[in-house]
């Protein structure tokens, strides 16, 4: 199968100011990347921040990610993904586990950019 490089570009459904940009590898269009460089850009207390982190992969499915902020900071945030080939419309869960309990929060997937066309 032949692999790709790619951005990824979503937005959270609720709030469409606030984008996520991913880079990754795809084979088969799903995901094949252990780990993948992102930036969110969300509004917090401070206004609109940008948030540069990577994902890795919990294991060897390319299903689920858990976001890392710097400096091996892993976080207690986790992107799930359906076992199928990335398109446009496509719906990324983003999994918060906190003191006060797990949100969840639906990001879409708007652009998908060859990065080696």
């Amino acid at each position: 199968m032949s692999k790709s490089a790619v951005q990824i570009d979503l937005v959270w459904v609720d709030d469409e100011s606030q984008t996520m940009r991913i880079h990754a590898v795809l084979s088969g269009g799903k995901l094949a990347s252990e780990e993948m460089y992102f930036h969110l850009y969300e509004e917090t207390d401070e206004g609109r921040q940008l948030m540069p982190g990577l994902l890795h992969s919990e294991d060897e499915s390319f299903l689920r990610y858990v976001a890392e902020w710097g400096y091996a900071d892993k976080s207690n945030i986790a992107f799930e993904l359906l076992d199928r080939p990335l398109e446009i419309g496509q719906e990324i869960k983003r999994i918060d586990t906190v003191e006060s309990g797990r949100h969840e929060y639906t990001y879409r997937i708007v652009e998908l950019t060859d990065l080696l066309a």
